[in-house]
């Protein structure tokens, strides 16, 4: 049987793992756009929104990372 630590830790884990999945689910999302499987517009208009929002703030992320380099 999990003790308490053991199952503190993986919930932990599985946090963690949530945020990457969310990055792979909206990479996938952007693939089956432009492969034409799927139409943004498939999704509800809370969606759209969220992935919009997350798109750009992921750009922003890129632009001041090529800075900081640069």
């Amino acid at each position: 049987m999990l003790n308490s630590v053991e199952i503190v830790d993986l919930k932990r884990r599985l946090e963690v793992s949530d945020l990457a999945m969310a990055r792979i689910v909206e990479d996938l999302i952007r693939i089956l756009v432009q492969r034409g499987s799927m139409k943004y517009s498939d999704l509800s208009d809370e969606s759209r929104i969220k992935l919009k929002e997350r798109e750009e703030m992921r750009g922003e992320l890129r632009k001041l990372l090529k800075q900081a380099k640069g």
